[in-house]
């Protein structure tokens, strides 16, 4: 008698616990949606909670499946990792709840001799998995965000951000062509409307390894920077390896590494990112983007991650005899981009130094265009370089160290008032 009111009580408690839960889980619902609550979207909330506490898997998948917000990344996560380990001859994975930890051992299938070994390998790029036969399996989907109809932001000179993204994602396919080991998917390649759900599915239809969205910003006319953004766990190792060659390519503001529930990013099943080089709104930034030059560079940086992400060798071919190689500092910041010294004058990377300085510029019939006035212009590697000397005029401030003819360093000091350039 007394077991049977101990269990009953156990019953009432548990009961209760769950109604409890149940009603914080709502209140946060509403408190969380309070600006945007709709009485169906409340509804269909609590339909949802009630079956994820009675057990009922196939309606909560049905729930998840049609609306996605409803969806719980820890499971997503789990069923990740699952797959992986299985992938590598790791024991299927059983809950306990179900089996119970005497029975799931007696389930459990033999373990695989080789499991030990391979799961104790340092993993130190993506392309040295072992679910991968061949390095060329190796997949890649670019993204050119927006389309067709839909323009994206319009730049503070009228310019749409679609046109930026497909620029720069056929520059990118154009550039893996030179790499075996990886296959390029677009998403487009022309100017065509392609819906959110449908650039994902291409990516998860085609197993891709990774997935890159391309886009560009827009919000006030002081909002600057650089930011890369992920939304599934499994993306952000890749979208924090990923961010220091794209702001390494912008030379703005480091917007940082961003989570964030993005469509194409939360329904793609691979490790998938979503870029914003800038702002299209600041004329600064604008200027700056709209540059065949700039989307030279940044496509070049596109594919340096990802060949860094997969472990493909990827070299830039820099060599050439009539250069020698200087650093270039703007007042006490060094440059990660080289000078160069060619036959007595030094040259520096346009992009970087004018983009710091604050320069009104633009690349056009591939030369550098300052304040109206054609500069002599250097493209090494797709990048464009100017003559350091050139600067002056602009009231720059040009030093060698030690000397022009055996030059170590540019020392350029900018103009003592704000806006000269």
């Amino acid at each position: 008698m007394g077991r049977k009111s101990a269990t009953c009580s156990f019953m009432v408690v548990k009961i209760l616990w769950n109604l409890l839960d149940l009603l914080y889980d709502v209140s946060y619902f509403i408190y969380k949606s309070a600006d945007t609550l709709k009485w169906d979207a409340l509804l269909i909330y609590i339909v949802y909670a009630v079956g994820k506490r009675s057990g009922m898997k196939m309606f909560r998948k049905f729930l998840a499946d049609h609306f996605p917000y409803l969806a719980d990344e820890n499971e997503d996560w789990r069923k990740w990792a699952t797959k992986q380990i299985e992938l590598l001859g790791g024991a299927k994975w059983q809950p306990t709840r179900l089996y119970g930890r005497t029975k799931r051992s007696r389930k459990r299938a033999a373990k695989n001799s080789t499991t030990s070994s391979t799961l104790s390998q340092p993993v130190t790029a993506r392309g040295s998995q072992q679910r991968r036969k061949t390095m060329d399996e190796l997949t890649v989907v670019i993204d050119a965000g927006h389309g067709g109809k839909d323009t994206g932001a319009i730049s503070c000179t009228k310019k749409l951000e679609k046109d930026f993204n497909l620029s720069v994602a056929l520059k990118v396919a154009e550039r893996f062509k030179s790499i075996p080991e990886v296959k390029v998917i677009l998403t487009r390649s022309t100017d065509v409307f392609i819906k959110l759900t449908d650039r994902s599915k291409i990516a998860n239809e085609a197993k891709a390894d990774a997935f890159i969205s391309i886009h560009a910003n827009s919000f006030f006319k002081s909002s600057q920077g650089t930011q890369t953004y992920y939304t599934n766990v499994i993306s952000k190792d890749f979208a924090t390896m990923f961010h220091p060659y794209v702001l390494k390519a912008t030379c703005f503001k480091d917007g940082k590494v961003n989570k964030k529930s993005l469509s194409v990013t939360r329904k793609t099943k691979m490790p998938a990112i979503l870029l914003e080089p800038g702002f299209l709104s600041n004329p600064k930034e604008e200027a700056v983007l709209m540059t065949e030059e700039f989307q030279d560079t940044f496509a070049e940086a596109i594919v340096q991650g990802s060949c860094a992400f997969f472990g493909v060798t990827y070299n830039v071919s820099t060599a050439n005899p009539g250069l020698t190689p200087i650093t270039t500092v703007i007042g006490t910041e060094k440059l990660p981009d080289p000078g160069y010294i060619k036959e007595g004058i030094s040259w520096v990377p346009a992009r970087s130094v004018l983009t710091i300085l604050g320069a009104l510029w633009t690349f056009q019939d591939k030369q550098v265009v300052l304040s109206g006035t054609p500069l002599d212009t250097l493209l090494i590697d797709n990048t464009a370089y100017i003559k350091a000397r050139d600067l002056v005029p602009a009231g720059v401030g040009v030093f060698y160290e030690p000397s022009l003819e055996n030059a170590k360093a540019v020392l350029l000091y900018p103009p003592k008032q704000e806006g000269a350039i």
